[in-house]
């Protein structure tokens, strides 16, 4: 059973899924572009996030944090309805590519079905329901992975994307969840996504075949990585941002005290000794919780600001660190794309 969603509230839980990811660094540690619409040139590993006022939306780099990256992603129904007002969107528009997709993916699909199962039988039974949400946003897809103890496979498509770009998502949910139990990476896992698809009968439905690991090794245009930059610069998510706490507004003495020796410590951890005598010289009572409250208070500011809250990390047994994303380090799970 195939069930095919594009409404405004899938097109919402899309962007926050993009904007969590761009948050904590995922895109742009794997090289990806980020622009807000699809440019006329060909571009490898693009990922397409709209131009809106999210500054009307109170703390909103800040609350993305909140969003857990399952597909369809797991929101804060309040964010999620302010997100949904952002939005343009045309409800007759939206039902004619839904409808267009599902009946070109119907005509399709039973011989596709029949090859992918003769490859592997157990997916008739692993699969009992495929759920594609479509949206204008994001990477071209992404997908949750079909487990032992879920059946239920649901994948966002990019409405430019064409259906081979779903049906080689729909081979990746059924193939890396085994994979990784054996102890595969992410590489390996897509090396075995592509020689399913380059050398067995799926071949035929994949004519123009380029796998994910091709599209990373491939140059990307100078314009567009410059274009990037400068729209992640344009959202506050710059990378290597220079620091320069007269222009960050709204803080208070100690904020500002606080952002001044984070700089002049930057690019190494200031220690949380450090920080302590240096904010609170007369009073070394001062207990951690405090420095925490107003490295709390410093993020809020960096969010109205425009600056994504997360360029203020924490470093375990060491202190904080201002970081531009290039020094950034964040674990990705293997089985969340």
């Amino acid at each position: 059973m195939t069930i095919f969603r594009y409404s405004r509230k899938t097109e919402a839980l899309r962007l926050l899924f993009t904007a969590k990811k761009l948050a904590t660094n995922q895109y742009q540690d794997r090289g990806y572009l980020i622009l807000p619409q699809k440019p006329a040139q060909p571009a490898a590993n693009l990922v397409i996030f709209p131009d809106l006022p999210y500054y009307s939306i109170l703390k909103f780099w800040h609350r993305v944090m909140a969003v857990r990256q399952t597909t369809p992603p797991l929101t804060p129904q309040p964010l999620l309805q302010e997100t949904m007002k952002l939005i343009e969107f045309n409800q007759a528009e939206a039902n004619s590519k839904r409808k267009k997709l599902a009946n070109s993916w119907q005509k399709i699909s039973p011989a596709f079905r029949q090859n992918l199962f003769e490859i592997i039988p157990a997916a008739k039974k692993q699969v009992k329901q495929l759920t594609v949400f479509l949206s204008r946003y994001g990477t071209p897809a992404s997908f949750n992975l079909i487990t032992p103890r879920n059946s239920r496979l649901n994948i966002f498509l990019r409405l430019d994307q064409p259906l081979t770009s779903l049906m080689e998502r729909i081979i990746s949910g059924i193939t890396r969840y085994p994979l990784q139990q054996q102890h595969f990476n992410w590489p390996e896992t897509e090396a075995a996504k592509d020689c399913l698809i380059l050398q067995t009968k799926l071949r035929r439905f994949f004519p123009h075949y380029r796998s994910t690991i091709t599209d990373s090794r491939s140059r990307q245009q100078p314009q567009l990585k410059q274009t990037s930059r400068q729209y992640l610069a344009k959202l506050g998510l710059a990378n290597n941002p220079q620091w320069n706490s007269k222009k960050i507004l709204y803080l208070t003495s100690l904020e500002r005290k606080l952002l001044d020796i984070l700089i002049n410590c930057y690019p190494d951890a200031a220690s949380f000794d450090q920080l302590q005598t240096a904010l609170w010289p007369e009073n070394l009572n001062i207990g951690l919780s405090a420095l925490t409250k107003l490295i709390q208070r410093l993020r809020l500011k960096f969010t109205k600001n425009r600056l994504a809250p997360n360029l203020i990390q924490a470093q375990r047994k060491r202190g904080y660190l201002l970081a531009g994303f290039s020094a950034a380090k964040n674990s990705i799970s293997e089985a969340i794309f």
